[in-house]
């Protein structure tokens, strides 16, 4: 029987080869609109060669203006551009209802002002108009609450239900020994991370791949949770000697991969996940339910 890792890295190569078909056409879109976006390959990193493709600016100027103008028109920071509401009409009508999602509303805000969103979804925007698919990536963080990454085409790959709706998100990529143990603690990190570590070898790059997909999916032996949690999340080290633990990192989440239509497919990749220390935590329960409550208005 197969064990969790060999699982994992099956999965996720089985879902990067479906997506290979695709690559030649997006390097070519890349070029002609978008010289400096486009990762298709796990060494792709800090690219500074010289683009001598382009005949003149015109893809350039195309792919800039669609940019602001979906930027300026659809979330617009410097004017409200969303409405909440709850599911039940009637329960919308309640004065303390309306209330608490104006409270709400005024947190969102703050937090979207305060992390780094209305600098990365332009390049969002971008890459739904230039590829037709483009991702996100929404991360706690200690300091500004949320924090929002931007991944490109090649960078990622996806898969879905029988509906048609995205339930998979997976990623091959780099990270520098001292990002490594940063981000996952120096325990969770294979023998080799952490002699390059203790070397003070920090600038070194080690191989990492992501895998988020529904954690009613055969678990083998990663740490199972409720059957609420409908997403789990998994890290782990590309290559790790034996002798290392098996994951980086495994979180389980309430919140669901949405697909946003609009100028094209956006896939939103909501990664608040639930460490498993604090996952029983009842304040963490509550939190996590919150956002049932809640749904996102069209744009105003």
């Amino acid at each position: 029987m197969q064990t969790a890792r060999e699982y994992l890295t099956r999965r996720l190569s089985d879902m990067t080869a479906e997506r290979s078909s695709w690559i030649p056409h997006w390097i070519d879109l890349n070029k002609n609109f978008s010289p400096r976006r486009g990762k298709f390959f796990i060494t792709d990193r800090n690219k500074g060669t010289r683009r001598n493709d382009l005949i003149n600016n015109t893809g350039l100027r195309a792919a800039r203006i669609l940019r602001s103008g979906m930027m300026t028109g659809s979330t617009n920071p410097s004017r409200p551009w969303k409405r909440l509401t709850v599911p039940d009409p009637k329960m919308a009508e309640f004065a303390t209802v309306k209330t608490w999602l104006e409270d709400v509303n005024r947190t969102m805000d703050r937090v979207f002002a305060s992390s780094n969103l209305y600098k990365a979804l332009p390049l969002v925007y971008e890459d739904s108009g230039v590829i037709g698919t483009s991702a996100i990536l929404h991360e706690d963080d200690f300091d500004t609450i949320s924090r929002f990454t931007t991944l490109s085409a090649g960078e990622y790959v996806i898969d879905t239900d029988d509906k048609g709706s995205v339930n998979a998100f997976g990623r091959e990529y780099q990270a520098t020994v001292y990002q490594v143990v940063e981000k996952f603690g120096y325990d969770k990190c294979s023998q080799m991370v952490k002699n390059f570590y203790d070397k003070g070898n920090y600038s070194v790059w080690v191989d990492i791949a992501h895998l988020i997909e529904p954690a009613s999916i055969k678990s083998y032996d990663i740490p199972k949770l409720p059957e609420k949690f409908k997403y789990r999340s998994v890290y782990w080290e590309m290559g790790r000697d034996q002798t290392s633990p098996d994951f980086l990192q495994v979180n389980y989440s309430l919140m669901k991969i949405t697909v946003l239509k609009g100028l094209s497919s956006v896939i939103w990749v909501w990664a608040q996940m639930v460490n498993l220390k604090t996952a029983m935590n009842p304040e963490w329960n509550c939190m996590l339910n919150t956002p049932y409550l809640v749904k996102v208005v069209e744009a105003i």
